[in-house]
Formats: C-alpha cells, sequence, structure tokens
C-alpha cells in the first residue's frame, strides 16, 4: 500500500442506496415508491444527472466535481449476499471477509490486508474513529480506537506538565531494545499531535459535525507523513423505516453531512498535493426494500450502493450491472438484486497490492470472477 491510505465510511443503518444514486429513468422506481422517490433532472428538487439514466441525491451536489473531475465513482447494486437482514450478522460478515459461513475468521479482512502489504508500522498506522470496536481490526497490532484526535493525547493540567511527562517517557524509553523503540515511536507519534491540535483551524471549511471534525482530522495526520494507513469511520442513523424523506428529509440531511465531509476532505488534500495517494471507501451494509412502506420509510433490503474518491480512480461513471426493478427482476422478498458482491468490489483495490492468488487470504473461499475496473491502472 505504500504511502496509500484507505479510508473507509461506514454508513450504519442500511443506507438506500436506490435514494442515493436514482435510477430516475426506470418506470418502475415511480411505481414502487410514489410518496419518497426523486424527480428527475432539471425538475424542482429533481436529482443530478449523471450518466442520462441515474441521478445523484440533490443533497450530493458537493460532490458533482469530484465526479466531474473523474475523482468520483459509484458502484450500484452492491451488497453482501448474507441470508438475513440482519444488521448485526451483515456487518460481522463484511468486517471480517466473509458470507454465508459457519466458520469465521479469527481476524478482520482488514487485519489480513496489512499483514501482506505493511512492513514498517506506525503507532499511527491504523484507527477506528468510534465508539465501539470494528471487526475489521481484529487481530491488528497496535489499532488505536478514538472518537477524537485528542484521545491520543496525554492529559495532564497543562503544557509544562506536558513536557515534563514526555521528557520522563523519552528518558524510561531510551534504551536500544524493542520496547524502547517502540516506546520512542509512541512518543514522537503524540509529540506530532500535539503539534496538530495547537495549530488546528476551528474556522475550517469542514463542516461542525462528528464526522467532519474525524475526518479533518485524518486530513492532518496524512498532511503529517505519520505514517497512517487505514482509517475507518462511522456515520450512523440510515435505518429509516419511518419518515425517510426524498429531496428532502432525515435520509437528505445525512447525505448533506456525507457530502460536506468529504468534499472538504478533497481539497484540504489536494491543496496539499495528496489527495492522489488517499482512497475513500464508502459502504453500507445492506440496501433498502425496492417499495416504500405505509410509514413513508424503507424496510432493510438486499443491494446497495457503495462511493469511491481519490485522485488515482476511473471516475465520472456509476459501475455495475443494473439488474432493473421490475416485480419479476427483484430479488426476494422484494429487494434490488446484488449483482457485484462487496468483496469483489473490495477487491478493487486489494489485488494491485497482494496479486489475485492471494486474495483467498483476504476474502477466504471467495473466488474473483473480474475486476469491475474502478481504480486507475
Amino acid at each position: 500500500m505504500s504511502n496509500q491510505t484507505l479510508v473507509i465510511i461506514n454508513l450504519r443503518g442500511g443506507a438506500d442506496g436506490l435514494n442515493i444514486v436514482v435510477p430516475y429513468k426506470e418506470e418502475n422506481y415511480y411505481r414502487i415508491r410514489p410518496t419518497i422517490s426523486l424527480l428527475p433532472p432539471n425538475k424542482p428538487n429533481g436529482v443530478i444527472d449523471l450518466d442520462g439514466f441515474f441521478g445523484m441525491h440533490p443533497a450530493l451536489a458537493q460532490l458533482l466535481p469530484l465526479y466531474e473531475h473523474k475523482e468520483l465513482a459509484f458502484l450500484h447494486a452492491v451488497g453482501w449476499p448474507g441470508k438475513s437482514h440482519s444488521h448485526f450478522e451483515a456487518w460481522e460478515e463484511i468486517e471480517l471477509g466473509i458470507a454465508n459461513t459457519l466458520e469465521k475468521p479469527l481476524t478482520g479482512w482488514l487485519t489480513r490486508f496489512l499483514e501482506l502489504t505493511t512492513k514498517d508500522s506506525s503507532p499511527l498506522q491504523t484507527i477506528n474513529f468510534s465508539s465501539w470496536p470494528s471487526k475489521l481490526f481484529i487481530g491488528c497490532q497496535g489499532v488505536n480506537q478514538i472518537t477524537q484526535l485528542s484521545d491520543f493525547c496525554l492529559i495532564t493540567p497543562n503544557k509544562l506538565n506536558n513536557s515534563n511527562m514526555l521528557a520522563s517517557l523519552k528518558s524510561l524509553y531510551s534504551q536500544k531494545s524493542l520496547l524502547g523503540q517502540i516506546g520512542q515511536r509512541t512518543i514522537n507519534a503524540i509529540e506530532e499531535i500535539n503539534k496538530i491540535l495547537e495549530r488546528k483551524n476551528k474556522d475550517s471549511s469542514y463542516p461542525k459535525t462528528k464526522l467532519g471534525s474525524q475526518i479533518q482530522s485524518v486530513a492532518e495526520l496524512i498532511n503529517a507523513q505519520v505514517g497512517l494507513k487505514a482509517v475507518s469511520l462511522d456515520l450512523n442513523g440510515w435505518d429509516t423505516h419511518i419518515m425517510q424523506g426524498g429531496a428532502k428529509g432525515h435520509m437528505a440531511n445525512l447525505l448533506l453531512e456525507l457530502a460536506s465531509a468529504i468534499s472538504a476532505f478533497a481539497k484540504d488534500l489536494k491543496d496539499s498535493d495528496k489527495w492522489k495517494n488517499v482512497l475513500v471507501v464508502v459502504m453500507t451494509e445492506f440496501g433498502r426494500r425496492a417499495m416504500e412502506n405505509a410509514s413513508s420509510g424503507t424496510e432493510h433490503g438486499q443491494g446497495g450502493v457503495m462511493f469511491f474518491a481519490g485522485g488515482n480512480i476511473n471516475g465520472g461513471r456509476v459501475y455495475g450491472d443494473w439488474p432493473g426493478l421490475s416485480d419479476e427482476q427483484l430479488s426476494q422478498p422484494g429487494d434490488l438484486a446484488i449483482t457485484t458482491d462487496f468483496r469483489q468490489a473490495l477487491s478493487e483495490f486489494i489485488i494491485p497490492k497482494v496479486g489475485l492468488a492471494n486474495i483467498t487470504k483476504i476474502f477466504p473461499a471467495y473466488q474473483i470472477n473480474k475486476q469491475v475496473g474502478i481504480l486507475a491502472s
């Protein structure tokens, strides 16, 4: 993975891909969603046209420049081919890199990927910006689980005490041993984070949200070149059983928060010429039921949407084999069918690093059929 950083944004709750990247040219879409559907382009609050068939939710408008510059791509009808609609089961298997198997790996797929691709580790190599552990990082040495960057700092009453404490720790770990080397690297990381926090710009263009603050911290770590390899962030609230909304409403507000954060992140890294070394992957555990329910919401479904953003992708396209929304094309009990397995999608950036022969070390017993072509060669 060299100096590339993988940034995974998890839309937890099951994001409705059909109202994120809208198949506005398909008549069945409007038939099965009479109240929550989004209007075609050039209509009031209509979708933003992407390719003449699909349109992007208007709340994602801040991402349009990335799409137009081929730095953003969508993959539709992608998902976890599990047998249930359980949030817990879906995330567990996605983070372990499996589907429908009783035998569960002891490590997460990202841990196995890093073991194959990373020789020199950093105390800040992996960060899980979350309140709870992610199975992505099971078995990963030194993963940092924090909710904000300041969690990685020494907590003392004042700066003088911080300096004295760091000086004492440097003396304690000054010996030339493995423990001493690890201690020194950790102290160096703490000092670097202290510098970042001291110069943090409170008037930045990042949205004043938890995701905005966390992804700003990711950009600051990348710019500081501390050896960050992989980050996981969560945006919760996508379980829209009731009052989902269309162009406006609960889901639109979440999409605006997501778009604002990614847009500011891309601009920040472009200014420092680091955008080309970053891959942002946005994913969810499953999509929603194709037909809206009686509560102006949607139930748990199957096929959904993934985003890929970065300076080295074949963007400006909606990828995936579209299965259609007629009754006979839907997957039981009325879901958008999955035509691309989530492991196939993630292999886009894995295979160039580990080779096709090693893909089963990342995703046990899974055979790659073809490459989607999202990443630039």
